[in-house]
C-alpha cells in the first residue's frame, strides 16, 4: 500500500459520506412508517369506499359495452365481482374485479333492497346484480369495526348509481 491510501483509511468518513447515508436512512424510515398503515381505520374505510363505488361504476360500464351480466358478492371482510357465464356465477377474470380484502379492523354489512344480506362466503351467487342495461340491484354497504361504529356507507340506486357517504350521527 502507497502512503495515500494508509492515511485515507486512517481519516475515516467526510462529512458528506455521513450526511449522504443519514439522508438514505430517513428516506428508508419514511418509507416505512408510510408502509406499515399510519392510517386510521376512518381514513382506510373512507380509501376502501371510494374504492369500491369506482369499482362498481367501472362494472357497471362494462356490463353495458360488453352485454355481460356481472354481479357483486360481498363478504364480511371483503368483495369480488362475477360473470355469469353459460348460466353459472363465477368470479371475474378481470384484473381491476378481482377478490380484495378489506384492511384488518374493518368489516362491510351489506343491506339489499332494505334487508340485510348474508355476507357468509358460502357461494358465488352475487348479492348485487349489474345489468346491461346500466340498472342493479339497490343496496346500502357500511364498512364499520364489527362493533357497532360506522364509519362510511355506500350506497347504490336501481339506475347504477353510486354514493359514498358519511356515517349518520
Amino acid at each position: 500500500m502507497d502512503g495515500a491510501t494508509t492515511n485515507r483509511a486512517a481519516q475515516g468518513f467526510t462529512l458528506i459520506e455521513l450526511l449522504v447515508v443519514l439522508v438514505i436512512i430517513g428516506i428508508i424510515l419514511t418509507v416505512a412508517g408510510l408502509s406499515l398503515g399510519g392510517r386510521s381505520p376512518q381514513q382506510q374505510a373512507d380509501e376502501e369506499a371510494q374504492r369500491l363505488a369506482a369499482l362498481i361504476s367501472l362494472a357497471n360500464q362494462q356490463s353495458v359495452l360488453e352485454t355481460t351480466q356481472l354481479g357483486l358478492r360481498v363478504e364480511r371482510d371483503g368483495y369480488y365481482f362475477v360473470t355469469l357465464v353459460k348460466g353459472k356465477w363465477q368470479p371475474s377474470d378481470d384484473e381491476l374485479l378481482r377478490r380484495r380484502h378489506l384492511p384488518a379492523g374493518i368489516q362491510a354489512q351489506l343491506s339489499v333492497e332494505g334487508l340485510t344480506a348474508d355476507t357468509a362466503p358460502k357461494h358465488d351467487a352475487p348479492q348485487v346484480l349489474v345489468l346491461p342495461d346500466g340498472e342493479m340491484t339497490p343496496f346500502e354497504l357500511e364498512l364499520n369495526d364489527g362493533r357497532g361504529t360506522v364509519f362510511t356507507t355506500v350506497k347504490g340506486s336501481a339506475v347504477g348509481q353510486v354514493t359514498v357517504e358519511p356515517p349518520q350521527p
